[in-house]
């Protein structure tokens, strides 16, 4: 056992967090085992508890400014870490899923002056996801006073928000002393306490059996949180208090799919810190600053970041939500944060050097899963670059919002998004190693190939415009030759799965055909392909593969560096057999391809109107 927790301290030491205990020295003295850590003056469950640490001196400055505040803030983001096992440098043994499993008060050791720290891992575990194992672990837990419902069923397997449930127990008690002292946390011990019927014993954990086997949190801590927005306090001080009333409500959810995970908790008590600065001033949800660029920087979808309704991000190892922009200057690529009305410059990196990782588009069980985002940002080379190294990471419970924010970065619309189960590839003849290499021959038919762990399919309208050629002879009346940047724009369906990326260009020759139905099971089936091959006898299209050392592929942000990979990695379909899920989705899919013709053949014809009449006048000709 020993052994056991010495490995978890080295782990732990290794994500280097101040509020993380840390392990100075293990030995054995006789057949007994020893461990030295720091000094600490007590723990947290003494502080609240004993009034001879003088933790009521801290009360003075009000609620709202309590410097426990912060403090918490400080464990739930150490707590982070170590669920997600965030290090410096990872490597590939290193992907791990973290649990304390025994996260309480006296876990939780006090350092001068006031510093919170997580201490007692022996009960933690650490577990490696290889993509085809669970997150979840069976047979652990600790004391049951600060334990979730779900530790009261030993045959249940247990997820990280396990400790979000003892997080947010720790909190409420903190609510008790900040607001009402030393007394506050008595009383609170005592209306957790309850006599079960037809037993004996008393009970002190913060939920209780509803009807059957569900869970409910006690009436009297209900009752209890209700009394911490009834005190009288300013206004300012009542909506602080309702926010972290709030966010204890979202952490003690006994339905462990309705709590909040650790992202969620950190982020959003990070706002509520933050907003204490301007506590009339929403930062979270506006843009009342604008930002002022300088002369050499521009906006990179502004117009979408800005339609965003809770978008979160991840830059300094831990989350965070609030306004933000992206703007570029001299092929740099800049995030610009909103923090209290001020804007804040961060460089991410060169556009040719950043590829975007659509993580939500993945198979499940192939995303790299220690990066618990929507999207993030990948670099791809340089000589002083990691192939692995995440630069900034973004999230949302708001599939829209991501969408939004793929918009910005890469500059195309989704027009729709559906699931897919799989899809069948027909080729006229074999080309070469290249098709081998990424798809499965299909047995019985040289001709197809079948791309499987499939989970996305989406329709792309590109912000990117065609450049008009100009002829061989350019009117005189034009010194030098110019390119009209005006086009229509360009179409892509998306297949994405876990090694690579199918993109395909879509023009007024392909369409939606044979669609039908399986009767024997769910799905529903429908094929692409060449209306006239005599004009245009395949689809065309290009793979994004990624590389041996990264995790998913990714979308190059810079136009040239995908307009390179289009040429260099293109290929031909004749065919293209569609697997949805369900009818259902077969028809929306239906439905938003036939609009997505339309605009296309609508563009080409509003563009071939300007290219008529406007490009003669600039030195081009007309067809």
């Amino acid at each position: 056992m020993l052994n056991y927790e010495i490995r978890n301290l080295n782990l732990i030491k290794r994500i280097e967090d101040p509020h993380l205990v840390r392990i100075i020295k293990a030995y054995k003295h006789g057949r007994k085992g020893n461990i030295i850590f720091p000094l600490a003056k007590t723990n947290l469950d003494s502080l609240l508890r004993n009034p001879s640490f003088q933790a009521s001196e801290t009360l003075l400055g009000g609620v709202v400014w309590h410097p426990f505040w912060m403090q918490a803030l400080n464990i739930a983001r150490a707590l982070h870490k170590v669920l997600d096992y965030e290090i410096q440098n990872p490597t590939h043994d290193d992907v791990l899923y973290g649990y304390h499993l025994d996260l309480k008060p006296t876990n939780v050791l006090i350092e001068e002056p006031w510093k919170f720290i997580i201490a007692d891992f022996g009960q933690a575990c650490f577990k490696k996801l290889d993509g085809a194992t669970s997150s979840k672990v069976r047979g652990f837990g600790g004391t049951e006073s600060y334990a979730p419902p779900e530790a009261d069923s030993l045959s249940s397997e247990q997820n990280r928000r396990y400790d979000i449930w003892s997080l947010g127990c720790i909190l409420l008690e903190l609510c008790a002393f900040i607001v009402f002292g030393h007394p506050g946390v008595q009383a609170l011990d005592q209306a957790r306490v309850t006599k079960p019927q037809n037993e004996n014993s008393t009970d002190d954990r913060f939920f209780e059996r509803g009807d059957g086997t569900s869970h409910r949190i006690k009436s009297t801590i209900t009752e209890w949180m209700v009394s911490l927005l009834e005190i009288p306090a300013d206004d300012v001080t009542r909506a602080f208090m309702s926010a972290i009333v709030s966010l204890i409500g979202k952490m003690l959810q006994p339905e462990v799919l309705h709590r909040a995970n650790s992202r969620e908790v950190c982020g959003e008590l990070s706002n509520i810190l933050e907003n204490r600065v301007q506590p009339e001033h929403d930062q979270t949800s506006s843009y009342a600053t604008e930002l002022a660029c300088e002369s050499d920087e521009t906006l990179v979808g502004n117009f979408a970041t800005k339609r965003m309704q809770e978008p979160w991000y991840n830059i300094r190892g831990y989350w965070e939500q609030g306004p933000f922009l992206f703007t570029e200057r001299t092929d740099n690529l800049w995030m610009q944060i909103s923090k209290h009305g001020r804007w804040k410059a961060r460089k991410i990196g060169s556009r040719s050097q950043l590829t975007v990782v659509l993580q939500y588009a993945l198979p499940i069980n192939e995303r790299h899963h220690y990066c618990e985002s929507s999207l993030y940002l990948h670099s791809v080379g340089g000589p002083h670059v990691a192939r692995d190294v995440h630069n900034e990471k973004f999230w949302s419970r708001n599939l829209n919002d991501t969408l939004l924010l793929q918009e910005a970065l890469l500059g195309n619309k989704v027009a729709h998004n559906v699931h897919l189960q799989s899809a069948i590839l027909s080729f006229s003849k074999q080309r070469g190693k290249f098709h081998q290499r990424l798809f499965r021959p299909n047995p019985g038919h040289d001709d197809q190939y079948g791309v499987e762990s499939v989970k996305f399919l989406q329709l792309w309208t590109e912000n990117v415009t065609h450049e008009m050629e100009p002829s061989k002879n350019v009117s005189s009346r034009v010194s030098n030759p110019l390119f009209l940047h005006y086009g229509p724009q360009r179409r892509r369906l998306v297949l994405f799965r876990s090694v690579s990326i199918l993109i395909l260009s879509l023009s007024d020759n392909v369409r939606l055909s044979s669609i039908t139905t399986n009767e024997d099971s769910s799905t529903a089936v429908a094929l692409l392909e060449p209306v006239d091959r005599s004009i245009r006898p395949r689809i065309m299209g290009f793979l994004l593969e990624k590389n041996r050392d990264e995790h998913s592929p990714g979308i190059p942000l810079d136009k040239k560096a995908l307009e390179w990979e289009e040429q260099s990695n293109s290929c031909e379909l004749d065919s293209l057999k569609l697997v949805f899920e369900c009818d259902a989705d077969m028809q929306s899919f239906t439905k938003a391809y036939r609009r997505f013709k339309y605009h296309w053949t609508q563009d080409q014809a509003s563009f071939n109107a300007v290219k008529h009449s406007i490009g003669p006048v600039l030195g081009f000709e007309r067809n």
